[in-house]
């Protein structure tokens, strides 16, 4: 799976699909300059389209969904393109066997992939119920409670888990739990769906956490400033390091990530039977 995540691989995917469609449009007697203008308008309507077919998370998923883009666009142009060409039956022909070939393997591609994204799901809420099974209802002394949000860019949700002031985030991969970030319930929890970005809201400050390498790392940091120059110093951390930056630069690093999408709250549960089973569906 290692080769399917290289830059070259995603490189060669696109080239070998513009090289076989440059063969039939050959075929079908379209001018050089037509070809290659052609060809530079729809590689960035089929990269445009490939941003919103984010439906998979890893490199490999989200090849078969830029892959898919190129086909549907090449049947597409191919046929629209065919019926103004002086072409002989037997090459119309040809190309209509080809297109519904290529329909019949781009849905066969896919379909594997979106069941085992809705298997993944299932087995991640049923490793979040059994485990919250065994950690108790709230008491005077603990305030038990969880709640499930969709951090990744994938089907899978998160689990946001808190005991008393303990603030737990987990996923699921590889058929087990595993621990992506830690916080307290002084700060307010939001996050950005499906972005990698989870925010801390303090009364003093704003902390904002992106996924990297399986975990949330610290990524940009506000201070609010409350005496007499009352303005607000932006930082952007860089491993375990902080750096003051201005507040275009703050925005433009947030945007880069959430773009326009809005701040979700996360909302939490009493870990009760009745809770787990309505919300862990």
């Amino acid at each position: 799976m290692s080769d399917y995540k290289s830059k070259k691989y995603r490189i060669a995917l696109i080239a070998v699909c513009l090289l076989w469609q440059a063969v039939f449009y050959v075929r079908c007697r379209i001018g050089v300059i037509g070809v290659l203008s052609h060809f530079f308008c729809k590689l960035s309507y089929c990269t445009h389209e490939a941003i919103k077919v984010r439906a998979f998370q890893n490199l490999w998923q989200e090849n078969v969904a830029f892959g898919g883009c190129l086909l549907y666009n090449f049947i597409y142009s191919t046929i629209k393109t065919g019926g103004n060409q002086i072409m002989k039956k037997r090459e119309k022909k040809l190309l209509w066997k080809v297109a519904l070939l290529t329909m019949v393997c781009a849905i066969v591609l896919l379909l594997p992939v979106q069941t085992q994204a809705a298997s993944a799901k299932k087995k991640a809420l049923k490793a979040y119920k059994t485990f919250l099974s065994k950690q108790g209802s709230s008491t005077s002394y603990d305030d038990i409670t969880f709640s499930i949000i969709y951090l990744n860019n994938d089907s899978v949700p998160e689990l946001v888990f808190c005991k008393d002031t303990v603030e737990t985030i987990y996923t699921y991969k590889n058929g087990a739990m595993k621990v992506i970030g830690n916080g307290s319930t002084d700060s307010v929890l939001g996050y950005y769906k499906k972005t990698g970005i989870v925010k801390h809201q303090g009364s003093f400050y704003e902390r904002y956490e992106r996924m990297k390498s399986g975990k949330l790392a610290d990524y940009l940091y506000v201070n609010y400033n409350f005496g007499t120059t009352n303005k607000n110093t932006y930082y952007k951390y860089s491993g375990s390091l902080r750096q003051q930056i201005t507040n275009k630069k703050y925005q433009k690093l947030l945007k880069k990530y959430v773009g326009s999408k809005k701040l979700k709250t996360v909302k939490y549960h009493k870990n009760t039977a009745k809770n787990r089973k309505k919300y862990l569906k």
